[in-house]
């Protein structure tokens, strides 16, 4: 399950930044983006747990994150790779 998968889980993104204590417009951006910043992976575990969503881990937000991370690095053109990663 992908990022944006798990935040549709609520009944709206309001309901989750309510849930975690995060600003609305933040959760709007993690939609779009496809991709929740680690710091709030407990907040939303637990909140899951609260709402008694299934299969919301600490280890599937992650493995969500590595494989954005993966996919974004093969989009990157060899010539601009080597750049991004002294930056």
């Amino acid at each position: 399950m992908d990022h944006a998968a798990i935040i549709r889980l609520w009944p709206s993104k309001e309901a989750l930044a309510s849930d975690i204590g995060e600003a609305r417009h933040r959760v709007n951006m993690w939609h779009f983006r496809n991709s929740i910043p680690g710091y709030a992976f407990a907040a939303i575990v637990d909140a899951a747990a609260r709402r008694e969503f299934k299969g919301v881990t600490l280890q599937g937000l992650c493995d969500a994150a590595a494989k954005r991370r993966r996919r974004i690095k093969r989009r990157i053109p060899s010539d601009r790779q080597g750049a991004a990663q002294a930056a």
